[in-house]
């Protein structure tokens, strides 16, 4: 087995949004700021129960992951959309 270095992650989020619509509109304004962040590759995908609970699947560069801000309780003091 050897130690490669990878220069990419994944990073998983599960979010419940209040409104898909609403909140996929602001999603994709800011490709822009997710790509000069070093987030690429994003998919998101809806639970057929419940549109406006998601799963956000994204690729971060391993430089830029210790400096990322996910919007979590625990790193800010935004609150969830639940």
């Amino acid at each position: 087995m050897t130690n490669v270095q990878h220069a990419n992650e994944n990073l998983t989020i599960h979010h419940k949004v209040l409104d898909y619509t609403v909140w996929r509109a602001g999603y994709n304004v800011h490709e822009k700021s997710r790509r000069s962040a070093g987030v690429t590759n994003g998919k998101v995908f809806r639970r057929a129960e419940d549109p406006n609970d998601i799963v956000i699947l994204q690729d971060v560069q391993m430089d830029h992951l210790s400096a990322m801000d996910c919007g979590c309780p625990a790193t800010t003091n935004s609150r969830p959309l639940y």
